[in-house]
Protein backbone atom coordinates (compact mmCIF):
# COMPACT_ATOMS: atom_id res chain seq x y z
CA UNK A 1 0.00 0.00 0.00
CA UNK A 2 2.89 2.17 1.06
CA UNK A 3 4.52 1.87 -2.87
CA UNK A 4 1.19 3.45 -4.39
CA UNK A 5 0.12 6.63 -5.82
CA UNK A 6 -2.96 8.40 -3.87
CA UNK A 7 -5.29 6.31 -6.76
CA UNK A 8 -4.10 3.07 -6.10
CA UNK A 9 -4.43 3.84 -2.35
CA UNK A 10 -8.26 5.42 -2.79
CA UNK A 11 -8.72 1.69 -4.48
CA UNK A 12 -7.27 -0.64 -1.44
CA UNK A 13 -8.97 1.21 1.06
CA UNK A 14 -12.38 0.51 -0.91
CA UNK A 15 -11.38 -2.45 -1.31
CA UNK A 16 -10.16 -3.41 2.06
CA UNK A 17 -13.91 -1.56 3.62
CA UNK A 18 -15.79 -3.62 1.36
CA UNK A 19 -13.93 -6.68 2.62
CA UNK A 20 -14.23 -5.89 6.22
CA UNK A 21 -18.02 -5.16 5.78
CA UNK A 22 -18.52 -8.50 4.10
CA UNK A 23 -17.45 -10.57 7.27
CA UNK A 24 -19.86 -9.14 9.43
CA UNK A 25 -20.07 -8.84 13.35
CA UNK A 26 -19.46 -11.55 15.58
CA UNK A 27 -23.26 -11.40 16.32
CA UNK A 28 -23.83 -12.35 12.66
CA UNK A 29 -20.96 -14.81 12.06
CA UNK A 30 -22.56 -16.52 15.00
CA UNK A 31 -26.20 -16.22 13.83
CA UNK A 32 -25.16 -17.21 10.11
CA UNK A 33 -23.12 -20.54 11.60
CA UNK A 34 -26.10 -21.38 14.04
CA UNK A 35 -28.24 -21.70 10.64
CA UNK A 36 -26.11 -23.95 8.71
CA UNK A 37 -25.67 -26.20 12.05
CA UNK A 38 -28.70 -26.14 14.31
CA UNK A 39 -30.16 -29.44 13.59
CA UNK A 40 -26.08 -30.58 14.62
CA UNK A 41 -26.44 -28.96 17.90
CA UNK A 42 -30.13 -28.80 18.79
CA UNK A 43 -29.76 -31.70 21.45
CA UNK A 44 -26.60 -30.26 23.28
CA UNK A 45 -28.41 -26.66 23.13
CA UNK A 46 -32.03 -28.27 24.86
CA UNK A 47 -29.35 -30.12 27.26
CA UNK A 48 -28.14 -26.62 28.33
CA UNK A 49 -31.50 -24.81 28.31
CA UNK A 50 -32.84 -26.94 30.73
CA UNK A 51 -29.88 -27.20 32.66
CA UNK A 52 -29.79 -23.24 32.61
CA UNK A 53 -33.78 -23.15 33.21
CA UNK A 54 -33.66 -20.82 29.74
CA UNK A 55 -36.10 -22.70 27.71
CA UNK A 56 -38.27 -19.01 27.30
CA UNK A 57 -35.01 -17.14 25.67
CA UNK A 58 -34.56 -17.19 22.30
CA UNK A 59 -31.44 -18.41 20.62
CA UNK A 60 -30.77 -15.14 19.22
CA UNK A 61 -30.58 -13.24 22.38
CA UNK A 62 -28.15 -15.47 24.13
CA UNK A 63 -26.15 -14.88 20.57
CA UNK A 64 -25.80 -11.68 21.75
CA UNK A 65 -25.42 -11.90 25.42
CA UNK A 66 -21.99 -13.95 24.45
CA UNK A 67 -21.54 -11.67 21.48
CA UNK A 68 -21.83 -9.00 24.07
CA UNK A 69 -19.41 -10.14 26.62
CA UNK A 70 -17.16 -11.51 24.06
CA UNK A 71 -16.51 -7.53 22.25
CA UNK A 72 -16.27 -5.83 26.18
CA UNK A 73 -13.67 -8.75 27.46
CA UNK A 74 -11.88 -8.01 23.92
CA UNK A 75 -12.11 -4.65 24.56
CA UNK A 76 -10.39 -4.57 28.25
CA UNK A 77 -13.31 -4.65 30.64
CA UNK A 78 -11.78 -7.17 32.82
CA UNK A 79 -14.38 -6.08 34.77
CA UNK A 80 -16.62 -8.29 33.96
CA UNK A 81 -15.33 -11.68 35.48
CA UNK A 82 -18.70 -13.31 36.04
CA UNK A 83 -20.84 -15.20 33.05
CA UNK A 84 -24.42 -15.14 33.21
CA UNK A 85 -26.08 -18.47 31.92
CA UNK A 86 -26.99 -16.80 28.88
CA UNK A 87 -23.10 -16.14 28.28
CA UNK A 88 -22.22 -19.88 29.36
CA UNK A 89 -24.50 -21.12 26.86
CA UNK A 90 -23.78 -18.84 24.16
CA UNK A 91 -19.91 -19.91 24.86
CA UNK A 92 -21.00 -23.84 24.75
CA UNK A 93 -22.68 -22.85 21.32
CA UNK A 94 -20.21 -21.34 19.89
CA UNK A 95 -17.69 -23.86 20.96
CA UNK A 96 -20.26 -26.30 18.90
CA UNK A 97 -20.40 -24.59 15.91
CA UNK A 98 -16.34 -24.41 15.39
CA UNK A 99 -16.38 -27.96 16.04
CA UNK A 100 -19.51 -28.16 13.11
CA UNK A 101 -17.43 -25.75 11.11
CA UNK A 102 -14.09 -28.08 10.89
CA UNK A 103 -15.89 -31.05 10.45
CA UNK A 104 -17.99 -29.65 7.62
CA UNK A 105 -14.62 -28.09 6.20
CA UNK A 106 -12.97 -31.65 6.18
CA UNK A 107 -15.94 -32.73 3.96
CA UNK A 108 -18.21 -34.94 6.11
CA UNK A 109 -22.14 -34.86 6.44
CA UNK A 110 -24.39 -33.12 8.69
CA UNK A 111 -25.16 -36.18 10.01
CA UNK A 112 -21.60 -37.27 10.56
CA UNK A 113 -21.17 -33.71 12.22
CA UNK A 114 -23.94 -34.13 14.56
CA UNK A 115 -22.89 -37.75 15.77
CA UNK A 116 -19.20 -36.10 16.15
CA UNK A 117 -20.34 -33.15 18.02
CA UNK A 118 -23.15 -34.50 19.98
CA UNK A 119 -21.21 -35.64 23.62
CA UNK A 120 -23.89 -37.58 25.42
CA UNK A 121 -23.07 -36.20 28.88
Amino acid sequence: KDNTNSKGKKYLNTFYNTIDLLEGSLQEQIKYSYDSFKDCISNIEKRNRKYYNLNDKKTSDIILAFSNKRNKLAHGNISLISFTDEEIIGYVIVCKLIQCMIYSNSGYTLDEIRNFVDDKY
